[in-house]
C-alpha cells in the first residue's frame, strides 16, 4: 500500500545511497493507496527512474514474486506481514525493518536481513549484498520458503488470528468489570 506507514522514504533514500555504488539492479513497488503519486514524484525528483518502477497492482502475486530476487518491507509497525510471508513462500529472502510484526516473521542473515529504522544506510548495505551474492540470496530464499512452510501454514496464521481475536475479545468483556463499572 502506498500509506505513510510504509515508510517509502526510508526506501527511497536507500536507493539513493545503493544507485551511488551500482545501478545494476531494479526495485519494483506494487500496490495502491493516496500516496502512489507523491513517491512517483520523488522517485523522478530524485533521478532514480531508471532503477525504480511502480508496476500496476496486480492480484496475480505469484507471477510479481517470481520476477524478483528480494522482498522488501520498510514499514513502521505490521501485524502478519503477508508481504514478508508471500515472497518467502515463494522461496525468495526478504529485507524488512526491525519492528513488531516483522521481525517475528524472519530468522535474521537466514531468510532475509532485519534493518533499523535508520540510517538508510543500513538497508542500502543490506539491499547490495544480495546484489554482491547471488548464490548466498538464493540459499536465504530456499531457508525463507522451509521457515515459512513451517511456521506460517494458512491453519497456523489463522491459528495466530483466532488467538489476537480471542484475547481481544475477552479484554473487552473485562473492561467494564475492570473500570468499575459492572453491567
Amino acid at each position: 500500500r502506498f500509506e505513510p506507514i510504509k515508510n517509502h522514504a526510508l526506501l527511497l533514500e536507500a536507493v539513493e545511497i545503493l544507485a551511488r555504488q551500482t545501478r545494476d539492479f531494479q526495485v519494483k513497488l506494487i500496490g495502491q493507496g493516496h500516496l502512489k503519486a507523491a513517491i512517483q514524484a520523488d522517485i523522478v525528483a530524485k533521478g532514480l527512474s531508471d532503477v525504480i518502477e511502480i508496476a500496476e497492482y496486480s492480484h496475480d502475486m505469484p507471477d510479481f514474486y517470481r520476477g524478483i530476487d528480494v522482498g522488501l518491507l520498510t514499514s513502521y509497525a505490521e501485524g502478519i506481514p503477508r508481504a514478508l510471508i508471500e515472497p518467502m513462500a515463494c522461496g525468495k529472502p526478504v529485507i524488512c525493518t526491525n519492528v513488531k510484526g516483522s521481525r517475528e516473521a524472519i530468522i535474521d542473515q537466514v531468510t532475509g536481513f532485519k534493518v533499523p529504522l535508520e540510517p538508510p544506510q543500513s538497508l542500502a548495505d543490506a539491499m547490495y549484498w544480495c546484489i554482491r551474492y547471488p548464490d548466498k540470496r538464493q540459499q536465504m530464499g530456499k531457508s525463507a520458503r522451509k521457515h515459512v512452510s513451517k511456521h506460517f501454514s494458512e491453519a497456523q496464521v489463522q491459528d495466530i488470528l483466532a488467538k489476537v481475536y480471542l484475547s481481544c475479545r475477552q479484554t473487552q468483556a473485562l473492561a467494564p468489570h475492570l473500570a468499575g463499572n459492572t453491567p
